[in-house]
């Protein structure tokens, strides 16, 4: 089941993709100042580790991503990217010795995949 979160300190939406060492995981799907199209145009595959125990994040959370979301990454990222930002198993794909490398506020997936 996919989760999704509303960070309302950057105005950012994202995906949980799974935990592991006491940490969530999670996938970027809207960028910082999404009103701007160079922050929409500059936008990799953000993975980022939270270390969600003793927040209050469940009222940000939702299961399904709201539909103006969703369509708002459709018309930046263009379709077959915005399925993918919210249905693809990142998480199997992560490689956590190059995550701990590459951690730095999030990590480019591409950086931190599985060989």
């Amino acid at each position: 089941m996919n989760k999704f979160r509303y960070i309302p300190y950057w105005g950012t939406w994202r995906r949980w993709i799974g935990e592991w060492a006491g940490l969530t995981y999670e996938v970027e799907l809207t960028p910082i100042n999404p009103t701007s199209d160079f922050f929409w145009d500059n936008m990799g595959i953000r993975i980022f580790a939270c270390d969600l125990k003793g927040s209050n994040v469940k009222k940000d959370c939702v299961n399904l991503l709201p539909a103006h979301v969703f369509q708002l990454m459709v018309d930046k990222l263009g379709g077959q990217r915005a399925n993918a930002l919210v249905a693809e198993d990142f998480f199997a794909n992560i490689d956590f010795d190059k995550f701990k490398l590459h951690n730095n506020g999030g990590a480019d997936f591409f950086k931190i995949k599985k060989d």
